[in-house]
């Protein structure tokens, strides 16, 4: 007897919110449950189909992070869209500042009327020698060798770099090992000297910077 086919019932769309502007979302990312302009709207209709979904869980975890910052709902006229290199841009608020990171079926995004800000999300794992000699340097992987968790010290280097690469607005480019670790302090990493803040969440962990010490 042939086995039933096994369909994926969709789960509802959760928030997390660790910090006041930051969100986590989790769950169905179904465009007919989202509110989006009609310029996001457009936008999705170019994307890939496998990017749908991540894309919109994005999107809905932006808006509610944006929500956060303004105390009150978004104008009708709210769109997130892109810059010319790619990172979210929010239009239809002057001076809000956003970023959005996937993992999975997750997605984080941080908002600010203050600064510019970068966060990442990345699953705790554990790294490849291999990955290791390409993305850290030599003074990283002795301090990762100090660690008394090796996976989670390692999930947190490499978040904080991404972040500090994406408030440069150059992100990392191939070179990671550029974006090196110049001091840690308890959950804070310096990148370059740009303090990064790191928090573990279910497994994984959120990284995020709101712009200090920036590289241009």
């Amino acid at each position: 007897m042939r086995e039933a086919l096994r369909v994926k019932t969709p789960s509802p769309m959760t928030f997390h919110r660790p910090f006041p502007g930051c969100s986590i979302t989790s769950g169905d990312g179904s465009l007919e449950h989202a509110e989006l302009s009609d310029d996001e709207r457009a936008l999705h209709q170019t994307l890939a189909p496998a990017r749908s979904a991540r894309w919109v869980r994005g999107r809905r975890a932006a808006r509610d992070a944006l929500v956060q910052v303004l105390g009150s709902p978004l104008p009708a006229t709210t769109s997130i869209l892109r810059d010319p290199q790619g990172a979210p841009e929010v239009h239809g608020l002057r001076g809000m500042h956003l970023s959005i990171a996937h993992s999975g079926e997750r997605s984080a995004a941080l908002a600010s009327a203050s600064a510019p800000v970068a966060i990442d999300f990345e699953r705790i794992t554990d790294r490849t020698p291999f990955f290791e000699e390409r993305a850290f340097t030599p003074e990283e992987r002795v301090w990762l060798d100090t660690q008394p968790l090796r996976a989670e010290a390692a999930t947190r280097l490499w978040a904080a770099r991404e972040v500090a690469a994406k408030l440069s607005g150059q992100g990392l480019q191939g070179q990671p090992r550029r974006w090196a670790l110049s001091e840690a302090c308890g959950e804070t990493l310096f990148i370059c000297g740009v303090p990064v803040t790191t928090q573990v969440f279910e497994h994984h962990v959120l990284a995020w910077s709101h712009g200090e010490g920036v590289l241009s």
